[in-house]
């Protein structure tokens, strides 16, 4: 995969990881029970650093789905 396509997928894993914190930390925050309101609370809190790790993980292993849960 070269370099533009490498990019382009991170940056969409990046995306769509901070998407899913941030709703699905809304939803939890919404329960309003004490854990998963906190759990909730920290996922949207973090939604950014969590979603630029995930966009590293996804440049740095170069490949797709297929590749990352590929057994050998």
């Amino acid at each position: 995969m070269n370099l533009v396509m490498r990019l382009l997928y991170a940056i969409a894993i990046g995306v769509i990881a901070w998407l899913v914190c941030v709703f699905f930390g809304g939803f939890l925050a919404l329960t309003h029970q004490a854990m998963l309101a906190y759990l909730g609370g920290f996922l949207q809190a973090w939604a950014v650093l969590i979603g630029v790790v995930a966009a590293i993980f996804a440049f740095v292993s170069g490949g797709t789905f297929g590749t990352l849960f590929h057994r050998p």
